[in-house]
């Protein structure tokens, strides 16, 4: 060969490896599935476990605080009477009293959101507002009531009405339109064929704080815009994005929108389904354990076991029985889970029959739970760290949004002890730290009220109380169905 021509072609190798060089931090490769469900996998293994010790919550109390089995009765019965709207001073004093009295008796956070200190003080306040009238408005009382224990941050509890709704709890802003893709130089969008990255966020360079892993309506994995953080109503918010190429800067004002839920509310509680191969069950309510419906919805487990891939849709899930949901995992894996929760439950303290755990089940309940006796009314159940997952070969897609709550958190919880679990969609609704067993009314006054008999504490990481368990991969609660059967498609995981 000529040697100009050798020389011609060694300088041409040596511009196209230039090329190649300059251009290959550009190169735009597709998120893969399989390095995402590693991630995820590995971050489920991580999920800390509370370093609070749950036994300093156990309250000691005097005989003459514990509710007799009479007064139990008055709080505990439903009127059968018309309420009234106005009641005597008499009267009145005797429901606060009572109500109080129940609260330190057999409601089990009652230490952990502050004890005597803001519980007396909180009764102190009501007191007042009774003062020497004569006659006590019954509105005005439930309004003093819970203006008074508006400290307590249990989504459960309440007094006057059940306001189980999303108002001052965390939610999912989104701008799902632009597109975030990564390179080796960083996060883009691309926009007439040019890559434009990403800056800063609010004048925040870590960038990641604000995306979220996602999927387009393609079925691809990719980043969107978000943020989380509690609403009180509002519809939109704006982050502002600097984005840069070469040297220049251009700054624009990003709108992201509430995320939504799923609104369709006519679907049947438990429906079983299969589109493109894929089963799906969804689900509105963990129903009771021992029933009929609670048999049923164990029984979903058996039909989808064998699927390499499935989704269990629990959106817009209001919970139920956290029983039914450790025996569906347990007639999935054929194994139990520990969950990643400091378990707390007080039992027997304020009356002579159990309320909640029917039928003589309580110490197979109790097995279930994983929950031992550390006292004469207290039980505890401690995860243990764990050097890796449960074993499970096949992929679920859990789909979730901010009305998944209670027993259904309880069930997401638990199925991340397990491999290949894919939660999609929004955070939950933040309802796990207690529970609303213990339903009853003030005597005189007829006020509804509700409180949970166990505590359970999570690491801030994975939970708190009103933000609830974070997904995995952030999208709109009523396109999670949707996107999750075309990321299933776009991958090939069936």
């Amino acid at each position: 060969m000529d040697f100009n021509l050798k020389q011609t072609f060694k300088i041409l190798f040596i511009i196209i490896l230039g090329l190649i060089l300059i251009y290959l931090p550009y190169y735009k490769k597709d998120i893969s599935f399989e390095k995402a469900l590693e991630k995820i996998n590995h971050k489920n293994l991580n999920i800390p476990i509370s370093k609070l010790n749950i036994r300093e919550f156990i309250s000691e109390i005097p005989n003459e605080d514990i509710l007799t089995a009479k007064e139990h009765a008055l709080l505990f019965s439903t009127p059968h009477v018309i309420s009234p709207t106005a009641i005597t001073r008499k009267e009145a004093i005797y429901d606060v009293e009572l109500y109080f009295k129940a609260l330190k008796s057999s409601y089990a956070p009652y230490n952990y959101y502050g004890s005597d200190k803001l519980f007396l003080q909180a009764k102190e306040s009501v007191l007042s507002f009774i003062g020497d009238n004569d006659v006590i408005n019954v509105a005005e009382l439930t309004k003093t009531l819970k203006d008074n224990l508006a400290f307590i941050p249990d989504r459960h509890f309440y007094i006057g009405n059940n306001e189980f709704d999303l108002e001052n709890t965390s939610r999912y802003y989104t701008n799902s339109t632009l597109g975030i893709f990564k390179n080796k130089i960083g996060y883009y969008v691309k926009y007439g064929g040019v890559f434009y990255y990403i800056k800063s966020i609010n004048k925040d360079e870590n960038i990641e704080n604000y995306l979220y892993l996602s999927i387009n309506t393609e079925g691809k994995l990719l980043y969107n815009l978000g943020v989380l953080e509690k609403c009180s109503g509002q519809a939109s918010r704006n982050l502002n994005v600097v984005f840069y190429r070469g040297e220049s800067e251009y700054t624009k004002d990003i709108e992201l929108k509430l995320s939504n839920t799923l609104s369709d509310e006519s679907i049947s509680p438990l429906d079983y389904t299969t589109i493109d191969d894929v089963p799906i069950i969804s689900s509105r309510e963990v129903p009771y354990n021992i029933g009929l419906e609670g048999i049923d919805f164990i029984n979903t487990a058996s039909k989808v076991k064998d699927s390499p891939v499935s989704i269990l849709a629990l959106r817009g899930n209001n919970g139920g029985d956290i029983l039914t949901a450790l025996n569906w995992i347990n007639e999935y894996f054929g194994v139990s889970s520990q969950g990643k929760g400091l378990f707390l439950l007080l039992y027997g303290r304020s009356k002579d029959a159990p309320s909640y755990y029917d039928f003589n089940t309580f110490h197979k309940d109790l097995k279930t739970l994983q929950l031992e006796k550390i006292h004469a009314y207290y039980y505890e159940h401690i995860p243990k760290s764990k050097k890796e997952l449960n074993k499970n070969l096949n992929t679920i897609f859990v789909l979730t949004d901010k009305k998944t709550s209670s027993a259904a958190e309880f069930f997401v919880e638990h199925l991340k002890d397990f491999e290949n679990i894919v939660v999609v969609g929004t955070n939950t609704h933040g309802t796990l730290e207690s529970s609303n067993v213990e339903l009853g009314y003030l005597p005189n006054s007829h006020i509804e009220f509700s409180y949970g008999n166990w505590l359970r504490l999570y690491d801030e990481k994975f939970f708190k109380e009103g933000e609830g368990i974070k997904p995995d991969i952030w999208v709109n609660g009523e396109d999670a169905l949707e996107l999750t059967l075309k990321l299933i498609e776009n991958y090939n995981l069936k």
